[in-house]
């Protein structure tokens, strides 16, 4: 054996394993950081009541949507599998998807019901994106009839 010679395979590859292993480590504690994130949000999210604050920021929105010569106006968005069958009632646009809709959404939804559907302003939620294929976010939307001239 020459001297000098500090490289062996065997160091190489525990080197090797133990980035490994620390980069497992580290993907673990980032997805158990994004579940908990998730599980916040879902929590707030089904609990949120509307204040009357938030009922007249959206009526600004809507205005200044409908002032700027857009159609639509897309309040938020929220993950799917937070609607009671995992967004395929939105997605397929089955009767009673209404039904389907988590917290915020659904006093959305019920805000609109009561106070702008009789006012002519339109409601709708669709899915807005398809991760690995499947129902990811859903959009909520105000819209108005496209015939009104803006």
């Amino acid at each position: 054996m020459t001297d000098g010679i500090w490289l062996s395979l065997d160091a190489l590859i525990a080197d090797r394993e133990a980035r490994r292993a620390e980069e497992r480590k580290e993907q673990a504690a980032e997805r158990e950081r994004k579940r908990e994130a998730a599980k916040a949000f879902a929590e707030a999210f089904n609990a949120y009541r509307l204040t009357d604050d938030d009922r007249e920021a959206i009526m600004r929105k809507i205005a200044k949507a409908f002032a700027d010569g857009e159609k639509e106006l897309m309040l938020f968005s929220f993950p799917s599998e937070l609607c009671s069958d995992g967004g395929r009632r939105v997605n397929h646009r089955l009767e009673g998807w209404e039904e389907s809709l988590p917290g915020a959404a659904r006093r959305v939804f019920e805000f609109w019901r009561d106070d702008l559907q009789p006012r002519g302003f339109l409601f709708s939620a669709a899915i807005i994106s398809y991760p690995d294929g499947m129902p990811g976010d859903v959009g909520v939307f105000f819209s108005w009839p496209k015939e009104v001239e803006v």
